[in-house]
């Protein structure tokens, strides 16, 4: 069952409302009837293509041991032959790739495609980064990559292990510098200088 925020949103995307700066695009789009939200998993059987962009949450919050089923097993029993399957989240193709087989009863790379195009975008750029950014996607074999390319523009396409090191050196990357940019915080304060008043600490944060 969904939790009542994302029906709510799902109600509010429908309606051609975005949480998002996007310029106009949701409701236009959703206006010519191109663009449509449900909470209907069973939907995915009449769809060619499937991006899964889950959040991954929690089995365990004291440990942090993530849950990478959510979601996922829902699209799987859904899944039909022929169906390519986009995976957006920080998730390894192959261990996506167990839970949707298990479900479907179909074999990634024979029955379905796969492939693995992470997200490489920022708060508040989302639609910016879509458009200028390469996506970055790798399927788990030649025709699962071929077809994912037909969804993305401008495209990088690779093997799909190389799709998520990519993904991985990025996320470590960017980490890095919020760490910086805390331990720069850090000793602002201790010499007494608004580090937040800064003009060029803005650019640092977001690299």
């Amino acid at each position: 069952m969904l939790h009542v925020g994302y029906l709510y949103r799902i109600a509010m995307l429908n309606r051609g409302e975005s949480p998002l700066k996007d310029e106009g695009l949701l409701t236009e789009v959703a206006g010519a009837g191109k663009f449509s939200c449900t909470a209907d998993f069973s939907k995915i059987a009449e769809c060619g293509a499937v991006p899964l962009a889950i959040q991954t949450s929690f089995l365990d919050k004291k440990v942090l041991l993530p849950d990478f089923t959510q979601g996922r097993r829902n699209a799987g029993r859904y899944l039909m032959p022929g169906t390519l399957v986009v995976l957006g989240s920080t998730i390894t193709a192959g261990m996506a790739g167990e839970i949707l087989e298990a479900e479907s009863g179909l074999v990634a790379g024979e029955d379905f495609a796969l492939a693995h195009a992470p997200g490489r975008v920022m708060v508040g750029r989302l639609l910016r980064n879509t458009r200028e950014h390469d996506q970055v996607v790798g399927g788990v074999d030649e025709v699962s990559t071929a077809r994912a390319v037909e969804l993305s523009s401008p495209v990088h396409p690779m093997a799909a292990t190389a799709a998520e090191v990519t993904k991985t050196a990025e996320n470590i990357f960017r980490g890095l510098q919020i760490a910086a940019v805390n331990q720069l915080a850090l000793s602002f304060e201790a010499m007494a200088i608004n580090f937040y008043a800064c003009p060029g600490r803005r650019g640092v944060a977001q690299g």
